[in-house]
């Protein structure tokens, strides 16, 4: 499948650390930890990669790097990868994230370097250098560059012909629906946890919040559930997939490769079903090993992309 994608968003350098316990250390204690790794994260880095290993030809990121340590790693990641386009920053930090994963949860320690001066037209001038068939934006771009500056990148991209996804992510400012307001009708995708989606819509159940989002003028609203499954709504549609059933060593991007499944998905069949499927599988994907960013397709979704891009070439000239 010779889809071009754009990504644009957060990147940033993930150091995950697998706790032994749900503790931590006490001052000046030294424990040891069953395994950590350096990879590549953000929403943006997690969802970029995510769409290279599930086949997509071209994926670019709109996105910065220091040109620091940090930087160095989190980009020879994403070249690995074959996801190219991070602007490197001369004389800049990095953005870091420290991943404490527990036998429970996670939880979080982020420095933001220099993933908040990403600005309107450095996005516009990765959109409009080549044809892309679709643009996904993740945070943080949402509340920094402010409201228009966002509807006005995505409906760019739906000018140039490019299916549009809006994940909402995490929003530490409470003021996503406020940013978000005025963008739904040029987003195709809407995408957002259950939480995520309750913050901006104010709708307690998944499917209200769905539809909330479809009447302020998303075309198909994706609700992410965790071990519930997904709730996609469109005009024509409402359907719910479970989740798929693999042992959870890590949750860090599930919730980024299953945009990753859904974009492409969608991109394949102009189905929701298609996307929905494509989307669960992904998430599972993401799940099986430590960090956002590592996991590899499961082998029911690497047969369902073959067959996918088996009749792609098939109907091709």
């Amino acid at each position: 499948m010779s889809f071009r994608i754009l990504c644009a968003g957060s990147v940033c350098l993930d150091t995950v650390v697998r706790l032994g316990t749900d503790s931590f250390p006490k001052p000046g204690e030294l424990v040891p930890v069953p395994s950590l790794i350096n990879a590549v994260g953000g929403c943006c880095g997690n969802s970029a990669t995510a769409l290279a290993r599930l086949g997509a030809a071209d994926v670019r990121i709109a996105a910065l790097i220091g040109d620091d340590a940090a930087g160095a790693l989190a980009l020879s990641s994403l070249e690995k990868a074959q996801v190219t386009g991070a602007m490197i920053c001369p004389g800049q930090s990095t953005a870091h994230s420290v991943v404490l994963v527990g036998s429970e949860d996670r939880s979080f320690l982020y420095c933001p370097g220099v993933n908040e001066d990403l600005q309107l037209d450095e996005c516009l001038s990765v959109l409009l250098s080549r044809p892309f068939d679709a643009l996904l934006v993740t945070d943080p771009f949402l509340t920094h560059v402010g409201r228009t500056a966002l509807a006005e990148l995505l409906s760019q991209a739906r000018i140039q012909g490019a299916v549009t996804a809006l994940d909402l992510c995490w929003d530490p400012s409470g003021q996503w629906a406020e940013f978000t307001d005025g963008c739904w009708p040029y987003v195709d995708i809407a995408l957002a946890n259950l939480e995520e989606a309750r913050m901006v819509t104010g709708a307690r159940d998944a499917s209200h919040c769905a539809s909330y989002l479809c009447q302020a003028g998303a075309s198909m609203a994706v609700i992410k559930m965790g071990a519930e499954g997904l709730l996609i709504r469109s005009a024509d549609e409402t359907l719910q997939v479970a989740a798929q059933q693999v042992e959870c060593q890590d949750p860090t991007g599930a919730g980024d490769w299953c945009n990753a499944g859904v974009v492409m998905g969608y991109l394949a069949s102009r189905s929701a079903q298609v996307a929905a499927q494509w989307g669960s599988l992904a998430g599972a994907s993401a799940v099986r090993t430590l960090g956002g960013s590592t996991a590899t397709p499961l082998p029911e979704l690497t047969a369902s992309l073959a067959r996918y891009l088996t009749a792609t070439e098939e109907v091709s000239p």
